[in-house]
């Protein structure tokens, strides 16, 4: 269960970009941040990566956990 919440709490943050800039200060890079500026200033393959990976780390994540329950309830 904190495997969905962090998982769902990681997909939040990515949509949130405008508090990551506004709370974030200058010198702080996280994700987020990073995605926007470089959609905004040029298109990259890095972003391409990160999006890809990202969501296969999710995918991977959901199915493990789905296994994990399914085990749980069979005995």
């Amino acid at each position: 269960m904190a495997v969905l919440i962090w998982l769902f709490a990681f997909a939040t943050s990515i949509d949130e970009i405008i508090v990551t800039l506004f709370v974030g200060g200058p010198e702080q890079v996280t994700l987020p941040r990073q995605i926007y500026s470089g959609l905004r200033e040029r298109i990259s393959p890095t972003v391409a990566a990160v999006a890809t990976l990202s969501t296969l780390l999710a995918i991977t994540m959901l199915l493990v956990v789905e296994i994990l329950q399914k085990r749980k309830r069979n005995g």
